[in-house]
């Protein structure tokens, strides 16, 4: 029985197609079969490559950084071409997933053999590589196209049927449950007033329960024609924000390079921009002269992108993100969007999965500190969460906690009333100086704030602050300083996320959010971000 050698199968591979026969026969004599069994390893990440490997029969999946990001199972898909042309160590990992038979090609043992004649050979492999990556563009472009469009379709009708829904539920609570509470509380009067009582406790029970639903109805009528720009040079992250976007009736525009983003700004309005890094003078440009809402979105650490913030007369809204978690970035997006287009920065909820129950406490005194922050992690312990992760989330809220009681009063000219006063000493605040203690999980995220009434907290003191820990000289501001300037770095470094709201002279409010699992906490480097009201 003949057996099939790799030549048999040039005819049939697109790739030789721009080889002469000639230029066949002496690649036949480099080229050999080789079979994989499933799980078999190809190519692996990071180590060299001499060889160029086109595919027959079977499927191989891609894997970058352990991660699955492709698959490849059609005949003549070609492996490895890119180590071959650029020398450079194989930058994923091929593996087979079915039983695998590909044509394995020595190219280093080849151009050897062809000495000087291997300059004719390679320029005819190189074009034959260009011909058909420019196909795999064309088709990769095509399918990118078809799934946009369907995507945008299908989100699209997700939200007009979800927006129904509350619309409906919202003409509930505005109507009939006023016209029910109306005829039961006649009923009250006229025949059985208890079971009247009852049934009003009910109605009552039934609005809480459908206040979040008309509440989100209200934010997506305000997110509705929102014009949004993102001055992003990065199309992995245009990406990211055009999907997150998709379908929630907010218009959004790209803008890779500063000068196209100017354009856009001087010929058009908008109600929120993004900018990275590289976009950020657009925000001296254009503070004074626009009414949107200016955001920095980085992927650099804290300490890289301080000073160029300094460098800023108005401090904008800061999101950091991880350039390798699409989901949190992802969230970032809708959430700081929600945050801008309802003109409402506050809120605990906001950052947690839709209809999670916050935990509110009032913080009144000094004495009853420890008291909040048990009854926070005996709350957390009775859902499950293991108490090494909880010793971190204590920790923080005995900073934050401190801050509300010591540092955050501040007089009517904006003088600290506490701060100067040892941590030992009581504090027993006034009813108009009490702070909000808050708290819950999604089952992904554990969620605490602290929120006190004074907003002396402003992003010079966070940013001063912040570069003077990573200076390694945490703690060397001025303590006289009202706000909670106290312990920002611990806070920060222990926290997977923290958020500063702050209204000045009015509000300021710490969020600090932490993976449940914490091997997800031990990727992550520090995240911070910062909102002020004032913000246009």
């Amino acid at each position: 029985m003949y057996e099939k050698t790799a030549k048999d199968y040039f005819p049939s591979i697109a790739l030789f197609a721009e080889f002469s026969p000639e230029q066949l026969t002496q690649l036949e004599k480099f080229s050999q079969l080789r079979q994989f069994k499933p799980k078999e390893r190809i190519l692996i990440q990071g180590q060299k490559n001499i060889n160029l490997y086109i595919l027959i029969i079977g499927q191989v999946g891609v894997h970058v950084d352990g991660g699955v990001v492709a698959t490849l199972e059609q005949m003549g898909d070609i492996i490895g071409e890119m180590s071959v042309v650029t020398g450079e160590s194989v930058s994923a990992t091929i593996v087979a997933e079915t039983p695998v038979k590909i044509i394995e090609v020595d190219i280093d043992s080849l151009n050897k053999f062809l000495g000087a004649n291997k300059e004719e050979f390679n320029e005819t492999l190189y074009r034959a590589f260009a011909v058909t990556l420019s196909d795999k563009l064309r088709t990769t472009n095509q399918k990118a196209k078809y799934f946009e469009d369907f995507s945008d379709k299908h989100l699209s009708e997700i939200y007009q049927g979800q927006e129904l829904t509350l619309k409906r539920l919202k003409d509930v609570m505005s109507t009939h449950m006023i016209d029910l509470k109306e005829n039961l509380k006649v009923l009250q009067s006229k025949y059985d007033k208890h079971r009247a009582d009852e049934a009003l406790k009910e109605i009552k029970q039934i609005e809480r329960a459908l206040e979040p639903l008309v509440t989100r109805f209200d934010e997506s009528r305000e997110q509705k024609n929102k014009k949004v720009l993102l001055a992003e040079s990065n199309k992995k992250q245009q990406a990211i924000a055009k999907m997150a976007l998709g379908g929630t009736g907010i218009e959004i525009d790209l803008a890779t390079q500063i000068t196209e983003a100017r354009e856009k700004m001087l010929s058009q309005n908008y109600d929120i921009v993004f900018v990275n890094s590289e976009m950020i003078p657009l925000i001296g440009e254009f503070s004074n002269k626009t009414n949107a809402s200016f955001t920095l979105m980085t992927s650099e650490p804290i300490s890289e992108y301080i000073p160029k913030l300094q460098l800023l007369e108005t401090l904008p809204n800061i999101v950091s993100r991880d350039p390798e978690d699409r989901y949190f970035t992802s969230k970032n997006i809708v959430t700081t969007v929600t945050k801008l287009a309802q003109g409402d920065i506050f809120g605990l909820e906001k950052y947690l999965a839709w209809g999670v129950e916050v935990q509110t406490l009032t913080i009144a005194n000094s004495e009853t500190r420890s008291e909040l922050n048990s009854t926070m992690y005996n709350y957390f312990k009775s859902l499950g969460v293991r108490s090494s992760r909880l010793d971190s989330v204590s920790m923080v809220v005995e900073e934050l906690l401190m801050n509300a009681i010591y540092d955050a009063p501040t007089d009517a000219n904006g003088k600290s009333i506490y701060n100067h006063l040892d941590r030992k000493i009581p504090v027993v605040l006034k009813e108009n100086q009490y702070g909000k203690f808050s708290y819950a999980t999604d089952g992904m995220f554990i969620g605490v704030s602290v929120a006190d009434p004074f907003g002396a907290l402003h992003g010079e003191l966070v940013i001063d602050y912040l570069e003077s820990c990573y200076e390694g000289q945490a703690g060397s501001l001025n303590n006289q300083k009202g706000g909670a300037g106290r312990g920002l770095h611990m806070i920060v470094e222990a926290s997977d996320l923290v958020v500063f709201n702050i209204e000045p002279g009015k509000k300021t409010e710490v969020i600090s959010l932490f993976h449940i699992d914490s091997k997800l906490s031990e990727k992550n480097s520090d995240n911070f971000h910062y909102f002020c009201a004032s913000q246009k």
